[in-house]
């Protein structure tokens, strides 16, 4: 290369750093290094993609073993049998307090009975009868999303297919499958 023209413009290194064109002939460069290399951006370089892959394949492999059981007979099983096992709550209706007008009359309380004191001998105590709650009303269930009792005719939820209710009438009711998903009479 040397006394060659052709080279590039003046003080310039060539391809391989070897030569140097002094702007007239190429002057073998001695013990000298090469300019430095641009150092490579991170995804210029191939381990960047491999751990890319490698994260990618993880990912897919963990939403798809999610999925998997999520899907899976046994949860939807599962799902259901907590759907239809919830049992109905009570609702209790209000009680209704008398009130006390200021022009009344005191009402007597009772004075204390006095105890007597216990004997030497361990006496039996009866037993005391419990009454048994009192019965209310059949409550509906289950409740509409605004908390309404569902009538028969009306469209069950998907949560709700294949349950057992009460209408608001007491009448059982059943989600079945009728041109719609529908409460129907039991």
């Amino acid at each position: 290369m040397d006394g060659q023209q052709d080279g590039g413009a003046p003080g310039q290194y060539s391809p391989d750093g070897k030569w140097w064109w002094d702007g007239s002939t190429w002057v073998a460069v001695q013990g000298s290094q090469p300019p430095p290399a641009k150092p490579r951006l991170p995804h210029q370089t191939r381990s960047f993609w491999v751990g890319l892959g490698v994260i990618a394949v993880v990912l897919v492999g963990f939403g798809t073993c999610i999925a998997a059981v999520a899907n899976s007979p046994g949860a939807q099983r599962g799902a259901k049998a907590a759907s239809m096992t919830s049992t109905p709550t009570a609702v209790s209706a209000p009680t209704v307090s008398p009130s006390v007008s200021p022009a009344s009359t005191p009402t007597p309380t009772a004075a204390p009975t006095a105890v007597p004191p216990p004997s030497s001998a361990p006496t039996a105590v009866p037993p005391v009868a419990v009454a048994p709650p009192p019965t209310a009303a059949p409550a509906c269930y289950p409740l509409s999303n605004s908390g309404t009792c569902y009538e028969p005719g009306e469209f069950c939820r998907t949560s709700d297919h294949g349950r057992t209710g009460r209408a608001g009438n007491g009448e059982a009711i059943v989600c079945e499958y009728n041109n719609g998903w529908r409460w129907e009479p039991a």
